[in-house]
């Protein structure tokens, strides 16, 4: 018998996007990666199947399968790639009926993991403790057709408590076996309802079955306990069970029998706007674990194609597990709980320790202990999280609360160092020895800067080798991407915590003094002058901004950096020296996103209402000739427009004694477009390439060599970190984008796969995956270019921006098609003056899906993909 998680109607207060973080993650998102969950197909287990034909679901992969439709199944599809508040756009759904029969469910869930799903949701759990059942029992037993309640425990072992709850039972364990015969699929499992469920009022007559007289009876005396727990496969261990966020009043609670940790973490409680089966335009509230489990699933699609993209290959599920819940939000009490798992979802934090942290699949044999180094910066905490797919645990006779851990293979994790060995978290907060979970996780705060060991070893005897994950991080690290495609003096701000300048050198030539040359690095002091920066190890303050050089050589390149995020407040003193025009402080924004600036004066104290930004392009004119401006209002007025860009510094006046500039996370905003002075698309001669997935650029930098290799060719990383064409160098060795010289004889260049040519600046030709660059064609001056739309993903309206630079074009057609190669707006068609150009385009009247912006002039064509998401 089963339980169906129906929604109920509630208020939501938030997309659960924003809720689990996953906002940056998108294309066009703060964070740089462009995840949709492309690649990712979803097994979707319901009782039903959605309405295929509803709005929501325009331009999305749903697979069809026979059966009834469903409103729930409509909503949890909607939530996992649905057009209004689908997780993961880019993902496939592909429906499978649950039944009552749970060999043959788990026969389907083998059948679709052997064809290659690697994620699935089961939005559903099997009934225990009460039960209502309309129509009443007629005649089972000594049960009468009054009874309509049902009492699903057992008597000979307890009478008030239902011995399912927390149970590691057989269901369990074949999932459990079921999941090591596929470990790379990952099950998110609701973590069920059946928390309060049962009558109003007690005692009440009900039915329960007697298992020592093999027969329903019935019973008006007996008080049942209502405050029941998990059961069935969301005790299995291998799963990960999601609970609801904040805690809805129904929501099953942990722990298991033997005390592991259950839920694994917590998702969001409801979704507004879910689309319903009413119609094919109708929408309503989904909430419970139905709705938490569907969140957590779409988000980990988001996240498991960004692992297949930096890993190089399908994630393990414990690591895809682990990567969850390793980077959960912390809720209710210190450490893993009952209520909350491990904490909420932070889809945003794991792309982030995805890229940057280590992660590490490995094979530990009988006997052996595997150790290796983590480099701490002495900010933040240091977290281990070590998870791997356990081997099914055996049954125990049914009993109330049995203890004995249903754990086969007992790992175990310690970070060695200073003040250590450090141990895995317990409930409470505490740390100890954990012998009963196969979920283990290290976190400590205020260690000192140095390397500290990991090890990873076992107890007792492993009969087989096991697989394990490991995620080992130090603070909370991100990644940011700018490409400086101008040289000259640049004001810049580094948003990370205690970073060294030397890491600049890593991506610039920055001089530090000493007999290398004049310094490149400039802070602004107190007095009002500019004081170089000539040791390489001083560390670089949040909220200030800096001056540095951009040589010629190095312009166009990419400045990537690592390092610690600021989460708190930044404060800075500005000086006062009698007068606003003789009081200012080079600024800069601390934060990985975009700033606000009227919110930073409205929080700030004594402060100027206008900020100054340099703008390197202004090469003539001198004095403040190459500084723009923007003063806060309603509306705010200047040319650097409203939003400060992360690396971006600015100089801010006081405007009396004692005036303080607060910068704040809280005012920043998603979705804004920034300018970015010196930070523009590159614009030396380009080939753009597509393999028909995504676009590359090379680019032709007249400093590049003709005999590069994979160490001295100048790297252009795309800003989105993704890996999808790529040129191979002389040896094989695939590069993302390079640059390259220009060429008086023909140049030959691999590709990884076949592709088409986009757009190219130079006699360009493809044959078949080889490049052959003739000569340049045509200078820049003479060509044209689309810089981007914004907003992209849109809905209904966008903004594209393009060049036609130096001379007047002739002819100029800017179009939008459909994957057809219909035309379906036509946006430009004459003569345009050079310039920067923007126009808006609509498409209220076309349906979702993916579009092609493409300008074409001179024989010179560029295209630009859209996606419109209704």
């Amino acid at each position: 018998m089963i339980s169906f998680l129906l929604a109920l109607f509630l208020i939501a207060e938030s997309p659960p996007s924003h809720i689990v973080g996953a906002a940056p993650v998108y294309p066009g998102g703060s964070g740089q990666y462009s995840l949709t969950g492309a690649g990712v197909t979803i097994g979707m287990w319901d009782l039903g199947v959605p309405l295929y034909t509803h709005s929501d679901f325009i331009g999305r992969t749903l697979f069809q399968r026979a059966g009834e439709t469903n409103h729930h199944a409509t909503a949890v599809a909607g939530v996992l790639n649905g057009v209004s508040v689908g997780l993961a756009p880019g993902a496939g759904v592909r429906p499978y009926l649950f039944t009552e029969n749970s060999g043959a469910d788990l026969d389907s869930i083998r059948l679709a993991a052997s064809n290659g799903m690697r994620l699935s949701v089961h939005p559903y759990q099997y009934k225990a403790g009460w039960e209502f059942k309309s129509g009443g029992w007629a005649s089972i037993g000594s049960c009468t057709a009054q009874a309509q309640w049902l009492w699903r425990g057992s008597d000979n072992l307890s009478e008030t408590e239902d011995f399912q709850f927390g149970f590691y039972t057989q269901m369990a364990r074949s999932w459990d076996a079921m999941l090591n015969d596929f470990p790379r699929l990952l099950p998110v499992v609701a973590a069920g309802n059946h928390r309060g469920a049962g009558p109003a009022t007690q005692p009440i007559r009900h039915c329960y079955y007697s298992f020592s007289e093999n027969t329903y009876k019935e019973s008006a005396t007996i008080v049942r306990d209502l405050n029941a727990g998990m059961t069935e496969f969301a005790v299995a261990k291998n799963v990960l069970t999601v609970g609801t966020w904040p805690n809805e009043a129904t929501t099953s609670r942990g722990p298991t029998d033997d005390g592991r940790i259950k839920p694994d973490i917590v998702a969001p409680e409801s979704v507004q706007d879910a689309p319903s089966s009413a119609s094919d335009i109708s929408y309503g509230m989904f909430s419970k674990t139905s709705a938490a489990s569907s969140v957590a699933a779409g988000a980990l699609a988001l996240l498991h194609e960004h692992l297949v993209d930096v890993m190089g290959k399908e994630p393990l599920a414990s690591t895809l597990k682990a990567m969850a819940i390793h980077t959960a939000e912390d809720k209710g009490d210190a450490g893993p709980d009952f209520i909350y798992g491990w904490g909420l979802m932070n889809l945003g934090k794991a792309v982030r320790t995805a890229s940057l942290a280590t992660v590490r699949e490995d094979t530990l044999g009988d006997g052996q202990t595997h150790t290796f180094d983590i480099e701490h910066s002495g900010f933040g905490e240091v977290v281990v999280t070590l998870v791997w797919t356990d081997p099914e645990g055996e049954v125990l006779p049914a009993a109330l609360n049995p203890t004995a851990p249903a754990l086969v293979n007992d790992l175990d994790i310690r970070l060695l160092g200073v003040g250590g060995p450090y141990l895995p978290l317990t409930v409470g907060g505490g740390t100890s020895d954990n012998s009963i979970d196969n979920v283990e996780q290290i976190r400590v705060a205020g260690l000192a800067a140095g390397t500290y060991a990991i090890s990873i070893s076992h107890k007792g005897v492993l009969a087989d080798a096991q697989a394990y994950s490991l995620i080992a991080s130090s603070g909370d690290p991100q990644r940011r991407v700018f490409t400086l495609s101008q040289p000259g003096w640049r004001m810049v701000s580094i948003p990370f915590l205690n970073t060294p300048f030397s890491r600049i050198s890593q991506s610039f030539t920055t001089q530090f003094g000493g007999g290398q040359g004049d310094p490149t690095m400039y802070r602004f002091s107190p007095s009002q002058t500019y004081v170089p920066v000539t040791d390489a190890d001083t560390l670089t303050q949040p909220g200030r901004g800096y001056l540095l050089y951009v040589f010629d050589e190095d312009a166009p390149k990419e400045w990537i950096m690592n390092g610690e995020a600021v989460s708190s407040p930044v404060q800075h003193d500005l000086p006062w020296n009698g007068a606003a025009t003789n009081s200012f402080l080079l600024a800069g924004n601390p934060f990985h996103g975009v700033l606000d600036w009227d919110s930073v004066v409205a929080a700030s104290t004594g402060i100027a209402s206008t900020y100054y930004v340099w703008d390197p392009s202004v090469t003539s004119g001198g004095g403040y000739s190459g500084f723009k401006h923007y003063t806060a209002g309603n509306p705010g007025t200047g040319a650097a427009g409203r939003y400060i860009p992360a690396f971006s510094g600015f100089f801010v006046f006081a405007a009396e004694p004692d005036a303080v500039i607060e910068l704040d996370a809280s005012a920043l905003v998603e979705g804004a477009e920034p300018v970015f002075y010196g930070k523009e698309p590159i614009r030396y001669p380009h080939i753009r390439l597509s393999d028909g997935t995504d676009q590359v650029l090379v680019s032709i930098h007249p400093d590049a060599k003709t005999g590069w290799d994979r160490y001295d060719v100048p790297q252009l990383s795309r800003l989105d970190g993704r890996v999808s064409l790529s040129l191979l160098d002389e040896d094989g060795h695939p590069f993302r984008v390079m640059a390259i010289p220009s060429v008086s004889e023909p140049l030959r260049i691999r590709l990884s796969a076949t592709a088409e040519i986009l757009h190219s600046d130079v006699d360009a030709e493809l044959n078949g995956t080889e490049l052959v660059i003739s000569s340049m064609r045509s200078t820049l001056p003479e060509s044209v270019a689309l810089l981007r739309a914004w907003p992209n993903p849109f809905n209904p309206r966008t903004t594209i921006r393009f060049i036609a630079e130096a001379h007047d074009i002739a002819h100029l057609r800017l179009v939008v098609i459909d994957m057809l190669g219909r035309e379906v707006a036509v946006l430009v068609d004459g003569p345009k003056e050079p310039g920067e150009h923007s126009v808006s385009f609509d498409a209220s009247k076309l349906a979702s899906g993916v579009y092609l912006v493409r300008l074409m002039t001179d024989g010179v064509q560029v295209s630009l993909k859209l996606t419109l998401l209704k």
